[in-house]
């Protein structure tokens, strides 16, 4: 199968449809073969691979018309490119701050403490899509993920507003024996 490099970390490389914008395919494929709409292809950055469906999109621009490549993923086939050294060490987690998600692939060492604030955060609905469409994951797991992330938010929130009541009564308690 045809192999084509592509940086998934750039959001730029993405359209609206969630297919990924190919830049140069002919300069970064392994291969020396005509591209074809309907071709299936092999994306990697190194780390991870996904296999695509290459489409052709005509677009006018504002000076003139402009062909892209662009490949629509298909679902479920995401992987470690060397699964001896990543396939059973890395797991996903999506952490909740008050209504916003964000996600990544960690070891199991790093679950509940990487940090949030440098990861993209985005609505319930915009990361169920994104890895739906990027991680290729299926719905239920993505779903349960999402539980989980909640039920330790809300836990969370659960165990502050305990801790502040119980504060509250402390001071009330000392106010009241003055």
């Amino acid at each position: 199968m045809l192999k084509i490099y592509h940086d998934f970390q750039d959001p730029r490389r993405y359209d609206d449809e969630g297919r990924i914008i190919l830049h140069w395919p002919d300069d970064l494929k392994s291969e020396r073969v005509e591209l074809v709409e309907g071709m299936h292809v092999l994306l990697w950055d190194g780390d991870i691979e996904l296999v695509a469906i290459l489409e052709f999109v005509e677009q006018m621009t504002s000076d003139e018309p402009v062909d892209e490549w662009r490949a629509r993923i298909l679902p479920g086939t995401f992987r470690f490119t060397d699964e001896e050294v990543h396939g059973s060490k890395w797991i996903y987690e999506v952490i909740r701050k008050n209504d916003v998600y964000a996600a990544k692939c960690i070891k199991p060492e790093e679950k509940g403490k990487w940090d949030m604030t440098k990861e993209r955060l985005r609505n319930r609905w915009d990361l169920f899509v994104y890895l739906r469409s990027q991680w290729s994951l299926p719905c239920d797991e993505i779903e349960k993920l999402l539980k989980e992330a909640d039920l330790a938010w809300y836990q969370e929130h659960k165990e502050r507003r305990e801790l502040g009541l119980r504060s509250q009564q402390a001071h009330e308690g000392s106010s009241n024996r003055n």
